[in-house]
């Protein structure tokens, strides 16, 4: 009899001891963690030269209406050969001022005059972005479907009269990585 309960005890201390010695030795397991460093810099705006945007000597100051007179395109030409393909980057323009307006459009150094900023037909305000993703061949593609197409009009602040003269302003263009 005590040789059988010998055993039955040596069984249970097996049993109980295997789950214990499965828990303490235990699988090894190796985890590789990896990533790709890009540059903060991905595409090159208009061959790293001034974009310069010209409205001309004729803006009629009665016909300034903020949306579609001397609507001008803004030249930005985007090169993205050296980018890395499928990163999600955004375009936005930034630009400081004082007074009522200059935290949504551009202001000029002439009173009572601002520049709205138009994406293809829509406005985008000052600190607006657009989103872009490179492709293949390095062109960028708006990730709404739209282009990369830019354009200013001239808008008159309510209650200023505007004179005739010279006017000018001037923006950052702004690329960053998401």
């Amino acid at each position: 009899m005590k040789n059988f309960l010998n055993k039955i005890l040596f069984f249970f201390c097996l049993i109980s001891s295997l789950p214990a010695s499965a828990v303490s030795e235990g699988d090894i397991t190796t985890v590789n963690i990896s990533g790709t460093i890009v540059e903060d810099v991905t595409c090159t705006v208009n061959h790293g030269n001034a974009i310069q945007v010209f409205l001309g000597d004729d803006i009629f100051i009665d016909k300034i209406d903020g949306k579609t007179y001397k609507k001008t395109a803004v030249p930005i030409n985007l090169d993205c050969t050296e980018a890395t393909k499928g990163i999600v980057q955004t375009l936005s323009f930034k630009a400081s001022g004082v007074g009522v307006g200059c935290d949504k459009y551009l202001c000029t150094d002439y009173e009572g005059l601002m520049l709205k900023i138009y994406h293809n037909n829509d406005v985008l305000n000052l600190e607006d972005k657009v989103s872009y993703v490179t492709l293949a061949n390095g062109t960028a593609m708006v990730l709404d479907g739209g282009s990369l197409d830019f354009y200013v009009v001239p808008l008159k602040k309510e209650g200023v009269k505007i004179k005739s003269g010279t006017f000018s302003s001037v923006a950052t263009l702004v690329v960053d990585m998401q």
